[in-house]
């Protein structure tokens, strides 16, 4: 694993980029999960994006043949933990293939892209295209990095804030708190008064 800083001096932005190579064994692939880990106490309030060749899928559909329970479960744990949320790829969906037609084929999604809540926060235009493989057997990632206009930033609601065992009472205060107006009106206050409160956990 590369880890970089990158400033956007025109922008005046900086973001933390991990450039992953997961090794083949699941059981070598331990040691990522736990860099992961360590790198998010350090730059998980920061813009980071994790991007590269995990050498892992997460669900049975990204592989055409086999799926090994224990290496996704290993891997979409690390995913939680870290509070990452995958960028969907447009293009090519399977970004590995072992090059053979006929029934020795096989084609898995081993690469791919993070970004945490962040990063969101700047890069909410971000997107990430897989090109065709060419003489390599992996896809190309491109990713389009575009910093947010000073317009305001809507609200997204990550998963792994529920996992958070103070996620209900911390709900239930913000939400309970009086609002005035049409219901439109008073459904976007609530958002607003929650949405610095989560982003604080």
């Amino acid at each position: 694993m590369l880890m970089v800083s990158v400033d956007l001096r025109t922008h005046q932005k900086r973001f933390y980029a991990s450039v992953i190579y997961g090794l083949n064994l699941a059981s070598e692939r331990v040691s990522l999960w736990r860099d992961l880990r360590f790198l998010h106490s350090c730059y998980g309030s920061k813009a980071w994006v994790l991007m590269g060749d995990f050498n892992a899928v997460r669900r049975p559909n990204e592989r055409l043949e086999g799926f090994d329970v224990r290496s996704a479960s290993d891997f979409n744990s690390c995913v939680e933990e870290v509070e990452m949320q995958e960028l969907v790829t447009k293009g090519y969906w399977y970004t590995w293939t072992n090059k053979r037609g006929g029934l020795g084929s096989n084609k898995s999604k081993l690469d791919r892209t993070f970004i945490n809540s962040a990063w969101m926060d700047l890069f909410r235009d971000s997107e990430v295209v897989g090109f065709a493989p060419g003489i390599s057997d992996h896809c190309a990632l491109v990713m389009t990095v575009i910093p947010n206009s000073f317009r305001a930033c809507p609200f997204r609601f990550y998963n792994f804030w529920m996992k958070d065992n103070r996620f209900g009472a911390l709900l239930s205060s913000s939400w309970g708190q009086h609002a005035v107006g049409n219901p439109m009106d008073m459904f976007s206050l609530k958002l607003k008064r929650l949405k610095p409160l989560l982003k604080a956990q």
